[in-house]
């Protein structure tokens, strides 16, 4: 493509529009995200109240749960229905957390449970509710294991539900659940609680901070073990068994016992993060090893078999320590997993030999744990919840981390209480507990997302359509230039014909060479050869111009009114007043003072029999400078030219005035009276230009 070709391609509108239309979406992307997260309704709650929702008989409409914890002995259960209530159950003790609330139905009769941990001081207890078949409260304050207190801190148990889990052939579930402390160091196991029999099955001893369960597809029906995460802190004593100095590679069976010696994968401050995955139709662990202190040499990605053998290794490098976290393929059947790198947010999709397939982002992320995972869209899959960066917003994507959806709830570095609600005729909603309010909203499609495939042609067309109207804008101003230097050029050379008029000419130099023809006049026709000279050189020097100061002016008229005063045998006399005040410096259109000058000898002055007298008066008025050009004699007009005169001078002089307003935006106005109503010869005529002061 030659350069011709070239220019008129990338000057042409629709080249400039989409190169405008990728700046405008690489500066302001367009974003239709696939799920959008919208607010239904706020409710203002009781301090000390939390409210939870769930369908606890599965007739399509949701009870309520209100949990009263305003006195410190007890906690009061009230389920209601529609506003009103159904029965409350008083428990003894309160629960630390909030977390510990569970609901579900592990005998499957169609009614839903409601499991509630409370504490002691010396004790976890386990209460279960069955709100609506029986009414009754199943289990009342089942010891679960001992509460241990330590003088200079105040933490205090934390128990994470896990899941409902069943043996094969068994109709009954089993809860699922651990318990971790810090300080405190003790109980850190894991529970599986068989409710029909009432017995608590525990994992052994350990220091291993649980930090995480993941539940994963693969082992929902099936006993797959219970793989463990687990977090290095070094709180205590390096004999205690599977101390936390260590982070461990730990895995159960449906008995809780290790299913293999536990791996120390190394020493704190680190965490390993594992779940369990099936390759080739076997299962196998997928772990991540992050020492986030100083020993960072075994840092990376491991696959190990159900005996605790490793498959494979791969160091990693370049994530954020603390931050990064693994999680499980979207389903069983695609043997990928995910890698959440850093805050940012990358997501790397990996194969089980640790190749990437695939790089993913999602809004930047404060914390890279999983807070709460729910099927938040009601599609039967589950959703992950993350604390958005502003800490005042939640990160709620799919499983596959797409379509992520940013809900901005506007409660800083609060963690709510997440329950779904159903109503007949209603689309469902979640219902999510703060403090002192609760938020009903919804994740849902977004209806606009389709928008996207049109928005693009569109706002391309419009880009498009105004580069249009910015084009025919430019070229009509860049024709109104070239009128303008059209018109300039024409002015100057009707100036120049106009100052330079050759019978002028042809005059002046018959007279001179007539004095030169005379032996006394030699001296005078060289004094009027330089005038005129000066007067050729000044017309010549400033031909390109327009527009001239006063003084430039004033100089080019007195060499001319010398001229005509030789040429007319010294008839007139002539005078130029410069009075204080007066700024010569001003710049005027060329020819506003001449031809005026130029007038009043060819049309008054020389009309007179007796000679007559010129006068140029400069003068300083208020806000505007005075050129009064005064004459015995009649004044030819523009409008109505007489005296043998076409009045062309004048034309030319109303056009260089208006020429001169559009280019320096000064608008100059003159007015020529007669003072007295003699006759024509003996009239005296002012002309009065004003000129504006800047």
């Amino acid at each position: 493509m030659n350069t011709a070709r070239l220019k008129q391609v990338i000057t042409h509108p629709a080249f400039i529009s989409l190169v405008m239309l990728a700046v405008v979406l690489i500066v302001l992307p367009l974003r239709f995200p696939k799920y959008r997260v919208r607010n239904i309704d706020t409710v203002y709650l009781s301090p000390n109240i939390y409210l939870f929702y769930s369908d606890l008989d599965s007739d399509g409409n949701s009870e309520q749960i209100s949990c009263d914890v305003g006195d410190e002995k007890q906690t009061k259960i009230i389920v209601s229905r529609n506003e009103k209530i159904i029965k409350q159950y008083n428990l003894r003790f309160q629960p630390k957390f909030f977390r510990p609330f569970w609901i579900d139905d592990y005998n499957s009769d169609g009614y839903k449970e409601i499991y509630v941990f409370t504490m002691n001081d010396d004790s976890v207890l386990l209460n279960i509710i069955d709100p609506l078949k029986s009414k009754k409260i199943l289990v009342s304050g089942r010891y679960i294991d001992q509460r241990r207190k330590v003088t200079n801190s105040v933490d205090a148990p934390n128990i994470v539900p896990v899941r409902m889990i069943r043996k094969a052939g068994i109709t009954e579930k089993d809860f699922l659940f651990y318990i971790v402390t810090g300080y405190s160091l003790q109980p850190r196991r894991v529970y599986r609680y068989i409710i029909g029999e009432d017995s608590l099955v525990k994992s052994p001893l350990s220091g291993a901070v649980i930090c995480n369960i993941i539940p994963n597809e693969i082992d929902m029906d099936q006993e797959q073990g219970v793989v463990l995460t687990t977090l290095g802190t070094g709180n205590l004593d390096g004999n205690f068994p599977f101390s936390d100095n260590y982070s461990w590679l730990m895995v159960l069976d449906d008995s809780l016992k290790f299913m293999f010696p536990p791996k120390p994968m190394g020493l704190f401050p680190s965490r390993t993060q594992a779940f369990s995955v099936r390759m080739d139709g076997k299962a196998n662990i997928l772990a991540f090893y992050d020492n986030f202190g100083s020993d960072t040499a075994g840092n990376g990605l491991y696959l190990f078999d159900m005996d605790g053998s490793e498959i494979r290794k791969k160091s990693v490098s370049g994530y954020e320590h603390e931050v990064s976290r693994i999680f499980p393929g979207a389903g069983s059947k695609k043997e990928t997993f995910f890698f959440l790198k850093d805050r940012q947010t990358t997501v790397e999709e990996m194969d089980y030999s640790f190749r990437e397939t695939k790089v993913l982002k999602m809004p930047e992320i404060a914390t890279g744990e999983l807070f709460i995972m729910t099927d938040a869209d009601f599609d039967g899959k589950q959703e992950y919840f993350f604390l958005g960066a502003g800490r005042d917003n939640l990160i709620i994507v799919k499983k596959d981390f797409r379509h992520p959806a940013v809900w901005k709830h506007n409660n800083y570095d609060k963690i709510p209480l997440i329950t779904t609600y159903y109503r007949k005729g209603e689309a469902p909603r979640l219902f999510a507990q703060f403090d002192k309010t609760g938020i009903f909203f919804r994740y849902e499609k977004n209806p606009y997302y389709f928008l996207k495939y049109p928005v693009y042609p569109v706002l391309y067309g419009l880009i498009y359509l105004f580069v249009l109207i910015i084009a025919r804008a430019q070229r009509y101003r860049l024709n109104l230039i070239k009128e303008h230097e059209k018109k300039l050029v024409e002015l100057q050379m009707k100036s120049i014909k106009n100052q330079i008029d050759p019978h002028f000419t042809l005059n002046v130099l018959n007279a001179i060479g007539s004095l030169y023809s005379e032996e006394g006049n030699r001296e005078k026709a060289d004094y009027i050869f330089a005038k005129y000279a000066k007067l050729i050189r000044q017309t010549v020097i400033s031909s390109d111009k327009v527009i001239v100061t006063i003084e430039e002016e004033l100089d080019f008229v007195r060499n001319y009114i010398e001229i005509e005063k030789f040429r007319y045998g010294n008839l007139f006399d002539f005078s130029i007043d410069i009075r204080g005040g007066s700024d010569l410096k001003t710049r005027i259109p060329r020819m506003l003072i001449h031809t005026f000058v130029e007038n009043a000898v060819k049309y008054g002055i020389r009309n007179r029999a007796g000679g007559g007298i010129l006068k140029i008066i400069l003068q300083k008025n208020g806000s505007h400078q005075s050129i009064i050009i005064e004459n015995n004699g009649p004044f030819l007009d523009a409008g109505n030219p007489s005296l043998n005169g076409t009045g062309k001078g004048l034309i030319i002089l109303n056009d260089l005035i208006g020429m001169f307003q559009k280019l320096e935006n000064i608008r100059i106005t003159y007015n020529v009276e007669t003072i007295s109503d003699e006759a024509p010869e003996s009239q005296v005529t002012r002309a009065v230009i004003l000129v504006p002061c800047m």
